[in-house]
């Protein structure tokens, strides 16, 4: 196996990896965030490897996923955001009863 095979390997195996992430319960934000900078740099490597045309074909999926990937997170944050607005509303509320 080359060098770019291996590298395709390793980007579809950390790709499946985020995936798994990206659907459980709670969200490691941590590990999430390590997998897609370890992503980056092997697509990185990849990028100046792109003699083949399968590597720019191969480039232009991960762009594509890329896109995707960025949809799934910004609404995960929306959520967070969301749900860390409501819980700051619930406290004020208890504090506001609590003095009561």
């Amino acid at each position: 196996m080359s060098e770019s095979q291996d590298i395709v390997s390793q980007i579809n195996a950390i790709n499946a990896a985020i995936e798994h992430l990206l659907m459980a319960d709670e969200l490691d934000a941590e590990q999430l965030n390590a997998k897609v900078v370890e992503r980056d740099k092997l697509v990185q490597t990849l990028v100046t490897q792109l003699d083949n045309p399968d590597y720019q074909s191969f480039a232009r999926e991960q762009l594509t996923y890329n896109q995707s990937l960025q949809e799934k997170v910004v609404r995960l944050f929306e959520q967070t955001e969301s749900q860390l607005s409501g819980l700051m509303k619930s406290r004020k509320a208890i504090k506001k009863y609590k003095k009561s």
